[in-house]
């Protein structure tokens, strides 16, 4: 497989995620930011891409999308940095559908998917196999994981139809977890990556995201150990209290090791190369906190020697601010920066 990554950067709330108008979302994300991702160390980034953000609800391609999405691809390659485009946000499909979402539900829905794909392959599948690879889709989430497995695999043998040897990424099941990859149904493909996302402990990496169930936990946090200590947890009050009980386990660099364990069997198992392809500790976690969480993650990504890309650039978990000011983890994450 000619497509190789090491150390990367997801550009989200681009043409994914985002409400921009088209002026706002040209100024999102622009040549200058490639040079600035390559002159830090980055070798590839992750281009996440919504279905609202490409086609209307008529299934019609907007044109000035997609010339976004192959310039972009364009700034990367004259940088000599590797594009993962990642089909992110499905009109049938959000990682964060309180029910199961249509696309295993609806077999229209498939169909509409796959076509998805295949007129997306039509507008970038002159680019290099070396320099672009598709990622079929972000953070399934099927109650049944034989559900992605049919969906994943149906997708896959269409657009193998059109490009045999573009490296296709799959991703584990409920979230893109790591404790999902054993019930991950891996087709015999050679020119296949796998992947699989880390944001634990989310009392860590998500600390006051108000998205989340723990959200509302604005108190004091620590890592590593138990993120919250138990005098805190009994000034909480319900039903908030219930989730940080839940979420508040002991974690260090060992529990990042156990936890990656079934990647690493899958790895050994299939030869197949795995890689982290979201990871990321949000902003308002304290900094002591945040850099010795990422310490230790990245110290475990290179010891096993797992490639990874960090979510994000500029966003709530970004290496820079809206203002281009770092934030204290580029150090860590790329040493060629130090």
């Amino acid at each position: 497989m000619s497509f190789e990554i090491q150390t990367g950067i997801n550009i989200s709330h681009w043409l994914s995620q985002s409400s921009l108008d088209k002026n706002e979302r040209k100024k999102r994300f622009t040549p200058e930011d490639v040079r600035r991702i390559a002159d830090i160390g980055f070798d590839h980034v992750r281009l996440p891409v919504d279905e609202i953000q490409i086609w209307d609800e008529n299934g019609f391609i907007d044109k000035e999308a997609v010339d976004l999405l192959n310039e972009a691809i364009y700034w990367c390659s004259k940088e000599n940095i590797r594009s993962i485009v990642d089909m992110h946000i499905l009109r049938s499909h959000h990682f964060n559908d309180v029910t199961q979402p249509k696309l295993y539900t609806d077999p229209d829905e498939l169909h509409q998917f796959t076509s998805l794909w295949i007129q997306l392959s039509e507008q970038i599948s002159e680019w290099s196999n070396d320099f672009v690879a598709y990622e079929i889709l972000n953070e399934p989430k099927a109650q049944d994981p034989n559900d992605w497995n049919r969906v994943s695999s149906f997708v896959l043998s269409m657009l193998r139809k059109k490009e045999s040897y573009r490296t296709m990424v799959l991703g584990s099941n409920w979230y893109c977890k790591a404790d999902t990859f054993d019930v991950l149904n891996i087709p015999d493909d050679k020119n296949l990556m796998l992947t699989f996302h880390f944001y634990d402990p989310m009392l860590i990496t998500h600390h006051n995201a108000m998205w989340t169930n723990i959200g509302g936990y604005d108190g004091q946090i620590k890592y590593p150990g138990n993120p919250v200590n138990d005098n805190d947890i009994q000034s909480i009050s319900e039903p908030l209290r219930q989730s940080v009980i839940k979420e508040n386990y002991f974690f260090n660099r060992d529990t990042v090791v156990d936890k990656l364990r079934l990647p690493l069997e899958v790895r050994e198992k299939t030869g197949r190369p795995v890689f982290c392809g979201e990871f990321g500790c949000i902003k308002k976690t304290p900094i002591d906190v945040r850099r010795g969480w990422y310490k230790d993650i990245i110290s475990v990504f290179k010891e096993y020697k797992i490639p990874f890309t960090h979510w994000d650039y500029k966003g709530e978990f970004g290496i820079f601010d809206s203002n281009y000011n770092e934030t204290g983890i580029i150090d860590i994450l790329h040493s060629k920066y130090m």
